[in-house]
């Protein structure tokens, strides 16, 4: 099993969290100030909203709703209790830090840039919170950036930790779109919460790494 990511160099985490934060800081000024994004936010809404399946709506509507705030609590919960029987303590620490600062960040950008909601979709209608960056999709990239973390640590093979990323990469990916294709966010916002769930989780990789390296030091 090789170290935990905090404890190896954070080359790596630097160069996301420098490549997500300018994605994230691109996307908001596009989106919110130069409108640049209006036009594919509005088509690709609108076109979705235009024919809904009922074969597709069920498995977007139960991926949308298990990846909400009670929903991730549950899973995050359930994740760190295993974390913790399984002696695994410093991954449970990291994994409980790290999900509740993603909420709390989450919610602080949205009350910075309090975008409406799409006014197209009659599902975010019954919503009231503000809409950029997704929560939901950004709570997706951490939680499932932190299990491919944790399962890559104990998997030899680098063919075995692309195949853990490409399934994370996938149900992120799934719960972003199905924001979209409910009516509930903009493509914006999903691709913001994106860049802020990879970036928050690379800072957090660095602050431990840092915190770490505090604790050997005074040892």
């Amino acid at each position: 099993m090789r170290a935990a990511p905090w404890r190896r160099r954070v080359s790596v985490p630097l160069l996301v969290l420098a490549v997500a934060a300018l994605l994230f800081a691109a996307v908001a000024h596009s989106a919110l100030h130069t409108h640049s994004f209006v036009n594919v936010d509005l088509w690709l809404g609108l076109a979705l909203q235009a024919d809904p399946s009922p074969w597709v709506h069920a498995p977007m509507a139960f991926v949308s709703a298990v990846h909400g705030t009670l929903g991730l609590t549950l899973l995050s919960s359930v994740v760190v209790l295993v974390l913790w029987s399984l002696n695994d303590r410093p991954w449970a620490i990291v994994f409980a830090t790290t999900m509740l600062g993603e909420a709390l960040v989450n919610s602080g950008l949205k009350q910075i840039f309090t975008r409406a909601r799409p006014t197209f979709s009659a599902y975010a209608a019954e919503l009231h919170s503000y809409s950029f960056p997704s929560g939901h999709s950004m709570a997706a990239a951490v939680f499932y950036g932190l299990l491919a973390l944790w399962w890559c640590d104990r998997l030899p093979r680098s063919q075995a930790r692309v195949g853990v990323w490409a399934v994370a990469s996938a149900m992120t990916g799934w719960v972003g779109f199905s924001r979209i294709y409910l009516g509930a966010h903009f493509a914006s916002d999903v691709v913001a919460g994106f860049a802020a769930g990879a970036a928050w989780l690379a800072l957090m990789l660095v602050l431990f790494n840092r915190a770490d390296s505090a604790r050997g030091s005074v040892r």
